[in-house]
């Protein structure tokens, strides 16, 4: 039998799926699909790609540390 995931290992797929949505979703604010304010846009931007870039660091170092 296969032995399960370790805790680690499943948080860190979580965290590179919540980073890739992170991606997407100011790609979608980048291009205009989701309306906002174009003073913000800019920062909305780079704050959802700042948090996805954090999560990319904490998921690949727990992937790692298996």
């Amino acid at each position: 039998m296969r032995e399960p995931p370790s805790i680690r290992a499943v948080v860190g797929r979580a965290l590179v799926t919540s980073s890739v949505v992170m991606l997407l979703l100011a790609g979608l604010y980048g291009t205009g699909v989701f309306p906002v304010d174009p003073a913000a846009r800019g920062l909305v931007i780079v704050l959802l790609a700042i948090v996805a870039g954090v999560d990319l660091l904490i998921a690949f170092w727990l992937l790692r540390r298996r």
